[in-house]
C-alpha cells in the first residue's frame, strides 16, 4: 500500500450455504457483521434474484410438474 498503509479488516468467517441439493452458495462476511449490515445484505440478495419459472426444466435434469399448462 501507499505511504506504508495497511488497512484493519475485522476476520472474516465463510459459509458454504446449500440452496438445492446440487447448489451451493458461498458467503464471506465479517466476523462482527451487525444486524444492520445482515439486514442490508438480505435485500441486496433479494434484489439480484430471479423468479423461478416452474413451467422450466429443473437444473436436476427432472420436469418439474403442473396441473395448468404455461401461460402462452
Amino acid at each position: 500500500m501507499a505511504n506504508g498503509y495497511i488497512p484493519k479488516h475485522a476476520p472474516l468467517l465463510e459459509y458454504r450455504i446449500r440452496l438445492t441439493p446440487e447448489r451451493y452458495a458461498m458467503l464471506t462476511v465479517p466476523e462482527d457483521l451487525t444486524e444492520q449490515e445482515a439486514a442490508r445484505l438480505g435485500r441486496v440478495l433479494a434484489s439480484v434474484a430471479f423468479e423461478e419459472n416452474p413451467y422450466e426444466t429443473a437444473t436436476s435434469g427432472g420436469a418439474i410438474c403442473h396441473d395448468e399448462a404455461p401461460p402462452p
